[in-house]
């Protein structure tokens, strides 16, 4: 049966702050119809997450990339979605490492697992960079 993954960006009461400030996160939700999705659950990422992109490849294995902000200084990240024999999906975030600063990823599958691709540097030197991302 397909399982289908659902990422989106949305806001979420911030830790305990003066300013009481929302603070941009990610989620994701399963279906198994396409009708009725299981409650959303938090990515856990670092900083504001901006930018999502996902793919899945043929194993229903899902891939999230999204570039994140912290402490001025921003970077990319993602997300390798598992879905175990509960039905339950397991991220485990990684950090790609670039001198950047890396924004706009995109992310596709690839025989071997995934493709990502960002824009690096300020926008007078900027470059595409790309890394082959294990599935």
């Amino acid at each position: 049966m397909p399982v289908a993954a659902c990422i989106s960006s949305g806001h979420a009461p911030a830790r305990s702050t003066p300013e009481c400030e929302l603070t941009l996160v990610l989620f994701y939700a399963v279906t198994r119809d396409g009708r009725q999705f299981t409650p959303r659950q938090r990515i856990a990422t670092e900083g504001v997450p901006r930018h999502p992109q996902i793919a899945i490849d043929p194993r229903d294995v899902a891939l999230v990339v999204w570039d994140e902000q912290v402490n001025g200084t921003r970077r990319i990240a993602f997300g390798r979605a598992v879905v175990d024999v509960q039905g339950m999906i397991r991220v485990a975030r990684e950090v790609v490492n670039d001198v950047g600063p890396p924004v706009y990823p995109a992310v596709a599958t690839v025989s071997s697992g995934f493709i990502a691709a960002w824009t690096s540097g300020t926008s007078a030197t900027s470059v595409i960079r790309v890394a082959r991302l294990p599935g």
